[in-house]
């Protein structure tokens, strides 16, 4: 744990080289003895180099010595070695010292939450607010949160909810949600309805489970047309008032039309930019500018973020913000005369799929048509033949 790197360096540590034909025996001895060893790696059959505390260094020649080993010292790392170097410069040395216990102190607190939720019922802006009022937030001091109590609290509050995880990595926060699932929406048929069509056509299946059927395959329909009937009148029974259930397949013909133009709008950087900056110290955030308008009438945004880090998951509390500015013209590029209808014919495209009753209905075939409008204008329209389930409910009043 990056807690544990960070005492090893306030007490300093040795790496060292360690030769011989009795290794094994040199790593059985030293765990006896209870002298902690790290990053033990074998670098051949008779030679390994592990780091060891400058404490349990002091206490292991005679271990060498039984076991008739020899050892070298490879590096020495940490705090005390430093202050050492650096002891004629009390100034450094106290400032380093001041440094590695103030990133040992930050190092037990979160500081950076990150939600992993893929669903879009619950805003982001909840969902922090919830992890506040459970105890994790930026700044919580980490042993005090209690991570089974911070997903129980939002399974709790959010009944949108059906799994919700937490994970403490470094000063990291993982918060991992999964949404629930609605069941689905079943009709109420205690309303008594009719089924109209929703879109002009020609039936091509129709199947009706209640309801006075009104259509039949073959038949062509127009828009708001009376398909099922919900009133059912009987000499036996008389008027009954029923909730009309049927699927309609019809084929149906849809037309959209757009301009084709003989240019495409493009973007230019001119070389003229501007920069401003924020530091962020414990969310606070301080801008290094005076003044925030941008001067440029169409720009160009990009925006970072830099975290002081040490390694993926220790994130400090400091960061800094860039705001880049870049200046644009906007020019019409010419484009060919193929390349104008092609456009013209994708927007008329888009255009036709919003109007697609439901995602189920399917397009049988397309036809692309141009023509000249009295303005010079050249007009693209695409015509779509498809099949779809007319069939809409209108509640009888």
């Amino acid at each position: 744990m990056f807690a544990i790197r960070i005492l090893n360096f306030l007490k300093g540590y040795v790496i060292v080289n360690v030769e011989g034909f009795f290794l094994e025996r040199f790593l059985n001895i030293a765990a006896h003895r209870r002298i902690y060893l790290w990053n033990v790696r074998h670098l051949g059959s008779a030679k390994m180099r592990l780091s060891i505390s400058a404490k349990g260094f002091t206490q292991i020649h005679d271990i060498v010595a039984n076991t008739q080993s020899h050892l070298s010292i490879a590096a020495k790392r940490g705090l005390p070695f430093i202050v050492y170097k650096y002891r004629r410069r009390v100034g450094i040395a106290i400032g380093l010292f001041i440094f590695f216990v103030m990133i040992f102190v930050l190092s037990r607190f979160i500081w950076v939450i990150d939600i992993e939720y893929a669903g879009d019922k619950v805003p982001t802006d909840k969902i922090y607010g919830e992890l506040a009022a459970a105890g994790l937030k930026t700044g919580s001091f980490i042993s005090g949160v209690g991570k089974d109590d911070v997903a129980r609290h939002l399974m709790t509050n959010i009944s949108e909810f059906s799994w919700v995880g937490i994970n403490i990595k470094g000063t990291r926060g993982i918060v991992q949600i999964k949404e629930r699932m609605d069941p689905p929406q079943m009709p109420d048929e205690s309303k008594p309805c009719h089924i109209v069509a929703a879109r002009a056509g020609v039936i091509e299946t129709i199947n009706t489970r209640l309801g006075e059927q009104c259509v039949s395959r073959g038949d062509a329909v127009s828009d708001g047309q009376l398909l099922v009937s919900g009133i059912a009148d009987s000499a036996q029974l008389g008027v009954r008032y029923t909730h009309a259930t049927s699927e309609i397949i019809a084929r149906t013909w849809l037309e959209s039309s757009s301009t084709a133009e003989d240019f495409i709008l493009v973007r230019n950087r001119n070389g003229a930019k501007k920069s401003k900056h924020i530091i962020s110290i414990f969310s606070w955030n301080i801008p290094l500018f005076l003044n925030e308008n941008v001067d440029f009438a169409e720009f160009d945004r990009e925006t970072s973020t830099h975290n002081l880090r040490l390694g993926e998951n220790f994130i400090l509390p400091f960061a800094f913000k860039y705001d880049k500015f870049y200046s644009v013209d906007i020019d019409k590029q010419p484009i060919s005369a193929d390349e104008a209808i092609a456009n013209a014919a994708a927007k008329a495209r888009a255009d036709l799929t919003q109007k697609l009753i439901s995602g189920d209905s399917k397009i049988l075939g397309e036809e692309v048509s141009t023509t000249t409008a009295p303005t010079g204008e050249l007009i693209v329209t695409v015509s779509w033949e498809c099949l779809e389930n007319i069939g809409k409910q209108e509640e009888i009043l």
